[in-house]
């Protein structure tokens, strides 16, 4: 995870960059657990990200795991509702920088842990579906990724044959061209 792959509200499940062994072996990171909250302390502060797989980071953000009682969504949520005090309350004369004391001079009202454990139960099932909504626009995204170099460079020839039209023409896709009808098969 780095500041510059953060979004404003980011639930990511998977990334291009994958851990091996070898690599946390030699980082000062640790692979820290599903729902940990990032956020940057430097040049991006203000984004969030809560990866639901295990994800390292570069020393360039913070990772937040929630106290006894404060479930990892909840704690994300919070979080995002600090931002813009954290952007007011950011130093460093090139860049923001954010340092540690930033959180300590936070004040959150915490409620009442019935009611957090409530609103957790409540909100866990959106959470969940935002997460299992993420995994067919990754499929697309790879996809996308393995195929549009191919098509530009003409190692994959694009069909625009009536057939191929006709099959796509019904509740599935629809396609238009404008160029003339070729057949590459």
């Amino acid at each position: 995870m780095t500041a510059a792959r953060c979004t404003r509200l980011l639930l990511r499940s998977r990334h291009g960059q994958a851990h091996t062994e070898v690599g946390l072996s030699k980082c000062a990171s640790e692979l820290y657990l599903p729902d940990t909250v990032f956020i940057p302390a430097s040049g991006t502060v203000g984004k969030v990200a809560l990866p639901s797989v295990p994800m390292a980071m570069n020393q360039s953000c913070y990772a937040l795991r929630g106290k006894t009682g404060i479930p990892q969504r909840f704690l994300f949520l919070m979080t995002l509702q600090q931002v813009d005090y954290l952007k007011a309350n950011v130093g460093g004369a090139t860049f923001d920088t954010m340092v540690v004391d930033t959180f300590r001079r936070m004040q959150i009202v915490k409620p009442a842990r019935e009611l957090v454990a409530r609103f957790a139960r409540e909100t866990d099932a959106v959470f969940e579906q935002v997460n299992t909504l993420q995994r067919p626009i990754q499929n697309l995204h790879r996809t996308r990724d393995l195929l549009l170099p191919q098509a530009l460079s003409g190692q994959v020839a694009l069909l625009t044959s009536p057939a191929l039209i006709a099959l796509c023409s019904g509740s599935v896709c629809r396609i238009r061209s404008t160029r003339t009808p070729t057949s590459k098969f």
